[in-house]
């Protein structure tokens, strides 16, 4: 995260942690909520996005409709994890969780 002065000219990076663990809670009275509001959006986690989990149960055993009977992917799925988009990987979440809620 970048802040950048009322001039435009940018500042060097300050980190969550360094923001606030800087504050000296014994030193100083606690500040109004008001006041606190623009202290949790410094806070607040990055803004790229964690990416989806893998459902893989480390249980990889596959049936002969090349299904894992451990997260219950396809092995095409379980192929494709790597190079598939956030939005792919829950589809493929999805898929993989409905197959195996039906045995």
């Amino acid at each position: 995260m970048t802040k950048t002065t009322s001039a435009g000219s940018a500042t060097a990076p300050t980190s969550c942690s360094a923001k606030c663990s800087s504050a000296s809670f014994l030193s100083s009275p606690a500040p109004a909520l008001s006041s606190m509001k623009s202290e949790i959006a410094v806070c607040e986690a990055p803004s790229a996005s964690v990416p989806v989990a893998s459902p893989c149960q480390r249980r990889c055993c596959l049936n002969d409709a090349d299904r894992c009977l451990g997260c219950g992917r396809l092995l095409a799925e379980i192929l494709e994890w790597s190079g598939a988009d956030d939005g792919r990987r829950l589809a493929i979440r999805a898929l993989a969780e409905g197959r195996l809620a039906s045995g």
